[in-house]
């Protein structure tokens, strides 16, 4: 928790979130579950594939979000146009 803590603190994550211990621990069982943890010929290459996955997973949230928000602007400024009787504000 410390150390998650410390990351917050750094701005290594977004939010204070992550440093839950429930989340910390699922993320740590992810990894074993990747032999991330067994050191093995491969181990270097395994983790950078996992690293490369999971920018690519934060890429489309990152995608998605700017796509929601877009959507809701336009369904916001939409509603503003009939409440102001086809007026654009």
């Amino acid at each position: 928790m410390d150390v998650g803590r410390q990351y917050v603190a750094q701005d290594r994550v977004h939010s204070s979130e992550p440093v839950s211990t429930l989340l910390f621990a699922t993320a740590r069982q992810v990894a074993a579950d990747q032999g991330l943890f067994e050191s093995c010929g491969s181990l270097g290459e395994r983790r950078e594939a996992f690293h490369t996955e999971l920018q690519t997973i934060l890429r489309d949230i990152n995608d998605i979000e700017q796509i929601a928000r877009r959507q809701f602007t336009a369904r916001e400024l939409r509603s503003q146009h009939v409440l102001n009787g086809g007026v654009l504000p």
